[in-house]
């Protein structure tokens, strides 16, 4: 997987969440997969969807995700993505350094572990 095969993942699954799209988003991730939220962490597609319905409903239906630098770790079937993502909306503007970890099944690079807040958790 190279670094431009991430990114064209990644604002796929951007422009799902932009255009609220969640039935579709939710193709990317794996069944078991775990989005991670500051003082939460919510699993399975269902949790998921209705994780993301609520987080555009604080957002205020503005959300916006664009990615930066990126380094890309992998093995024959699992991608750790360490990713400069940039989330802006009516009511905030800033940079996170967000780790993704995507798996390999029936050849389709599917989102195990969604964590766009990175290490800055382990500041709680």
């Amino acid at each position: 997987m190279t670094v431009d095969e991430m990114r064209a993942i990644l604002d796929r699954d951007a422009e799902l969440i932009e255009n609220e799209e969640f039935d579709k988003l939710m193709n990317v991730y794996t069944d078991d997969a775990i989005m991670v939220l500051p003082r939460q962490i919510i699993q399975g597609k269902k949790a998921l969807k209705e994780a993301y319905m609520r987080v555009a409903q604080y957002f205020d239906h503005t959300l916006k995700l664009r990615h930066g630098n990126m380094k890309i770790l992998e093995t024959e079937d699992t991608i750790l993505v360490l990713d400069q993502t940039f989330v802006e909306s009516d009511k905030i503007n800033e940079e996170r350094r967000a780790t993704y970890v995507y798996r390999k099944i029936n050849g389709e690079w599917l989102c195990a572990i969604d964590n766009s807040y990175g290490t800055t958790l382990l500041d709680e």
